[in-house]
């Protein structure tokens, strides 16, 4: 016959699992927040995106607009400064794209840590009890 537990021993083990647990908790909810800000971050990317090629399109068309005048003699300069401006817009498409895999690269890496933790301290709280 296994030995009876008193009430004592069961609500120091109900602290012990308590107390255990919480480490798993918190890590729970930080995998949460990871997660919740990959997609926020690619939110942000998909917007910055938009503007961008909104933007792009935007100076496409006065470019093309600005064929007509130019095969006149007209307004060359103009067209060469809306075509550096479209180059601007691209190379800053770029850039979004590069700040969003370092920064997507980061918070994956910390989800893996979270996730590796996690894990862990599940087995920890497993042996425990």
């Amino acid at each position: 016959m296994g030995k009876r537990k008193s009430k004592t021993t069961e609500n120091v083990d109900e602290i012990i699992s308590k107390i255990v647990g919480l480490p798993s908790e918190n890590l729970e909810e930080r995998i949460k927040e990871l997660e919740t800000e990959l997609g926020i971050r690619r939110n942000l990317l998909n917007n910055a995106l938009s503007i961008l090629g909104t933007h792009q399109l935007r100076l496409d068309e006065k470019i093309r607009q600005l064929k007509y005048a130019t095969i006149q003699g007209l307004d060359v300069s103009r067209k060469a400064v809306l075509e550096k401006e479209k180059l601007k817009t691209e190379m800053r498409k770029l850039d979004e794209w590069n700040l969003y895999f370092r920064d997507v690269s980061k918070l994956r890496e910390k989800l893996r840590e979270a996730k590796e933790e996690l894990t862990i301290e599940k087995e920890k709280k497993r042996l425990v009890d």
